[in-house]
Formats: C-alpha cells, structure tokens, sequence
C-alpha cells in the first residue's frame, strides 16, 4: 500500500480534568458529547489547578453537567455508577483513561477504546473490589482521639482515597456527635460539626463536599461491570 493511500493517524484529543469526580463526569460527557475520539483524559497536574480547598472551582454547569451524566448513566444499571466511582477512588496509573473508554462503550462508541470491553471490566472490577476492601478496613480498625477541646480525629493513611466513602459509616457510628478523619497521605480531611459534612485540609481551608446520589447504597457490596 502506498504512503498516500495510508491516512494518517490522527493524534488522540487530550483532555484534562480538575477537581475529582465531578469534573471528571463533565470532561468524560464532552468527550461523548463531542465524539472526541481517539482521546486521552488525565488529572491536571496539582499547580494547573486553583487551589482545589481555597477556592470555589466547582461551576454549576460543570455540577449540572456531571449530575445528568450520573443520571444517564444510571439507566445503564443501578450499580454501574457506584462502581465507576469506587474504581475512580484507586487514582491507579491509567485508570482515568481506563474508565473513560468502558464509559463510552457503554453509550455505544465503540470507536473510542482499541481494548476489549473484557479487557476494561476486568479492570475496573480489580480496583473498585480493592477501594471497596479498604473502605471496610478503615471502618473496623478506626482509632479516634481527641485533643483538648477539639472534635475526635481519626489519622488514616490509606492506599485508595476512601475518605468520601467513610461518612456514612461514621455517622451512624457516631449520631449527632462532631467528628473527623484525615488522610495522612493525600494531607485532606472530613468532618461532621453540628450535622454540616466538609471537607478540611492542613490550612484548615473548608470545601463544601458533594454528596453523590447514591450515597445511601454505599453499604452494599460491589457489583462487577457487564
């Protein structure tokens, strides 16, 4: 075959997300919503972003974008969003990438992966199964002290970023009491004051955490991708 015959590849479209998992459903809505293919989706790096705790990066059409692709996504199977969060919560070297391909083969764009659907599954069934053991260990072997007269604070320093997973577990464990858990690692935590859910990081500079829809099934067990 002659070179002129043989098109040229087109390069990937590079997108970059900011800000955790809604801007992540945004970016992975464009790609669809664009038909952006072949494409290639990573997290910005930390100084490309605006100071995630100081500043408010979460616009409301990025909050509305992201909450109707939950949606749609939902009607592809009940436990299909659930997992895709847990697997989202490895931050594992190519995940983000990974889990935005089995997203588009999920609305039919099967020209956005050159891997197997079986190949993605397996994937993504590995690490939201890992998210999902840690968060239970967490939840067992949690230590809480407290300092003078400040809330119980429990210092964590897991593998997976199971922080956003814990709320529920602890408060029911806890009720109406104040608490917190902070990761080591990634230098964030949650709290409860007064009933009000945040998060806080080593500034104590205050986000106002997103609460996913389905946050009242986060008890039950991992289903695996189909």
């Amino acid at each position: 075959m002659s070179p002129a015959s043989n098109p040229a590849v087109q390069p990937p479209v590079r997108y970059l997300f900011e800000g955790g998992f809604q801007s992540y459903l945004a970016t992975v809505s464009d790609i669809i919503g664009n038909n952006s293919f072949p494409f290639s989706i990573e997290q910005a790096p930390r100084e490309r972003q605006e100071n995630l705790f100081g500043q408010d990066y979460s616009e409301a059409g990025e909050r509305q974008q992201a909450e109707r692709f939950w949606i749609a996504l939902s009607r592809k199977g009940l436990h299909i969003p659930r997992l895709i969060y847990f697997a989202f919560l490895s931050e594992q070297q190519e995940s983000a990438q990974i889990i935005a391909e089995y997203l588009c083969l999920l609305f039919g764009h099967t020209e956005a992966t050159t891997r197997t659907r079986k190949e993605l599954q397996l994937s993504i069934n590995r690490w939201a199964r890992a998210v999902e053991e840690e968060k239970l260990q967490c939840e067992n072997r949690a230590v809480f002290l407290r300092k003078e007269n400040r809330i119980p604070i429990c210092y964590l320093k897991p593998k997976y970023n199971v922080l956003p997973l814990l709320t529920r577990h602890f408060r029911n464990q806890f009720g109406n009491l104040n608490w917190g858990v902070f990761d080591q690692g990634r230098a964030y935590g949650i709290q409860v004051r007064e009933g009000q859910l945040s998060y806080w990081n080593n500034s104590n500079n205050i986000l106002e955490l997103e609460v996913w829809k389905n946050e009242s099934n986060q008890n039950s067990g991992i289903r695996k991708a189909v």
